[in-house]
């Protein structure tokens, strides 16, 4: 976890069925224990009853522990928003065009929205790249906590099917789809900021374009 010097964070974790003991130990950027949280709950916090606030700043460490069962769990860490960043706003985002100006991928978007998009509006410009055999293309989105977005993709008919992956800056996942020809794939921001999603041609070559929507 990248923290800076004096900006306080909290862990919090919480474990699904089957998954009964749940702790957090959170290490410094020498590998020394600076916080740990012990069970026998299925929830863990750091941060929380006593702040944290890290005296340097560096890349901490952050390990789950199933103590006790096997199953499911989520974690988030929650801070002050990053120096100079503007407080959330209630105005509407930005919208555009769905699938952008008439053309045969434009078409092809529409459709998909049509069938998939859940009567979300656009709130990115359509990404377009000419991608060879198993080639990649990036968006990076800008994205708001707790709120989720959709991601539809659609290439050209030289291109069988695509694949659509997203990431978060610590690289973790939260949202795939396909491979298809037109996949769509759901996510949900965990913290205000940019997520980076993937288009992939899985089978095929040529031109795809990618737009993501979001909440009504």
């Amino acid at each position: 976890l990248p923290l800076q010097r004096g900006r306080c964070v909290r862990v919090v974790a919480a474990a699904g069925p089957g998954l009964t003991d749940l702790d957090l130990q959170l290490h410094d950027p020498e590998g020394e224990l600076l916080r740990e949280a012990l069970g026998p709950e299925d929830t863990a916090t750091i941060g929380v009853r006593e702040a944290l606030c890290p005296e340097r700043t560096g890349i901490y460490t952050l390990t789950l522990l199933a103590a006790e069962g096997s199953g499911p769990l989520a974690w988030q860490v929650l801070g002050p928003r990053p120096e100079g960043a503007a407080a959330p706003s209630a105005a509407p985002v930005e919208t555009h065009p769905v699938g952008g100006p008439p053309g045969f991928l434009g078409d092809r978007l529409r459709d998909a929205h049509a069938q998939a998009g859940e009567g979300r509006p656009a709130v990115t410009a359509v990404h377009r790249a000419e991608l060879t055999r198993s080639g990649t293309t990036q968006l990076r989105v800008p994205t708001r906590r707790g709120r989720c977005y959709l991601a539809i993709a659609a290439g050209a008919p030289s291109i069988r099917t695509l694949s659509i992956r997203v990431r978060d800056p610590f690289g973790q996942p939260r949202g795939e789809a396909g491979p298809a020809p037109q996949p769509a794939a759901r996510f949900c921001a965990a913290t205000d900021g940019p997520l980076e999603v993937t288009l992939k041609a899985e089978r095929g070559y040529g031109p795809v374009a990618l737009q993501i929507f979001g909440p009504r």
